[in-house]
């Protein structure tokens, strides 16, 4: 098991006073490719399977976890029925003291929040000191479609194909040769699990059909624009426009250098609002799959209450013997390995 370090307070002081001078991205012109031009390869060798291999095309798949027996326990079994390897990195206990420090950095104004911010820069860091050159990050409370390793072969085309395309991101990848990545290079982040990401319907979007996508009517996201902007049985990917929620993300080396040096300095109420906020911004190249590929796992009894956070008592029991639901999965990969049973929410 890798153990993480706390950050030092030198390098949180180093970090305060670092800055990234990016050039705000231009807007893309309006442009839509259908799903039959996008489903088909431009080339024989266009589709990278290894997208679709045992870490999704990425070095490696992270969770971001507290240690939560019964929620590593979910993710472990959701990982071994679709195929796919996770490693559980176990973090720092943090000290008040250091959660109020870093809390003093902006007006964080809780200190789950501030632990969380603190975690997530462990992960990150991880990432850059070990030179992976990419990671795809999860939560210990997502779920996922046991299908998954079909999906981002199609994802996987997809970001390449808006990098190909959109004139606002094209420089994003074509200079490089030599790609390291099944998704291209040049991107920072690719947000694969999120509440809701209004898409602009004036923007630039590569769509194909998918079979495990859910249906509009039964779609619950925070923003149901989507269902606006893509046909039934469409997803897509484009530039990220003001996604919610870090359920799943990746990230590029270069991506986690970038982020870190604007993240160690705090200065918000929530890293996943500070990160969205820097992709708006254009200080990082972010794409988001729409409708998402992740999503919360919600178990029996709801998410709040320090019995079922812990897992404890008559909750933990509850947790572990009953079924919850997951939302936008059509054959959640948690329930399927753990009931045999599929627990998408009806519409």
């Amino acid at each position: 098991m890798i153990h993480i370090r706390p950050l030092g307070l030198a390098t949180l002081l180093l970090l305060v006073v670092l800055s990234l001078v990016v050039l705000l991205a231009p807007r893309s012109q309006s442009w839509r490719i259908d799903s039959t031009q996008a489903s088909a390869p431009d080339s024989a060798g266009d589709r990278d399977v290894s997208a679709g291999n045992s870490t999704l095309g990425f070095e490696k798949i992270l969770a971001l976890s507290s240690g939560t027996r019964w929620r590593v326990d979910g993710l472990q079994a959701a990982a071994n029925a679709s195929g796919i390897e996770i490693l559980v990195p176990q973090m720092p206990n943090w000290s008040e003291e250091w959660v109020r420090s870093f809390s003093a950095l902006g007006p964080i104004d809780k200190p789950a929040a501030a632990t969380a911010w603190l975690e997530q820069i462990d992960l990150l860091k991880l990432v850059v000191m070990n030179r992976w050159n990419s990671a795809l990050i999860l939560e210990e409370m997502v779920d996922w479609d046991v299908r998954i390793r079909q999906q981002t072969v199609n994802i996987a085309k997809g970001v390449k194909d808006l990098a190909r395309k959109s004139n606002a991101i094209l420089s994003w990848s074509q200079k490089k040769k030599d790609t390291h990545s099944p998704y291209g290079d040049g991107w920072d982040v690719l947000w694969f699990g999120h509440a809701s990401d209004p898409l602009d319907e004036d923007g630039a979007v590569v769509t194909w059909k998918d079979e495990t996508v859910i249906s509009h009517e039964g779609y619950k996201g925070k923003d149901k624009h989507v269902t606006f902007v893509l046909k039934e049985g469409e997803r897509g990917v484009h530039q990220s426009v003001n996604p919610m929620c870090t359920f799943a993300y990746a990230v590029s080396v270069e991506g986690a250098s970038k982020v870190l040096q604007w993240a160690g300095m705090g200065k918000g109420r929530a890293f996943d609002l500070m990160l969205s906020k820097a992709c708006k911004e254009g200080k990082l190249k972010c794409v988001t799959v729409n409708p998402e590929i992740f999503d919360e796992y919600h178990p029996v009894g709801g998410d709040a209450g320090p019995d079922v956070a812990k897992g404890k008592g008559k909750a933990k029991a509850a947790i572990e013997k009953e079924m919850g639901h997951s939302d936008n999965i059509l054959m959640s990969a948690r329930c399927q390995a753990l009931w045999g049973k599929n627990c998408t929410t009806e519409p």
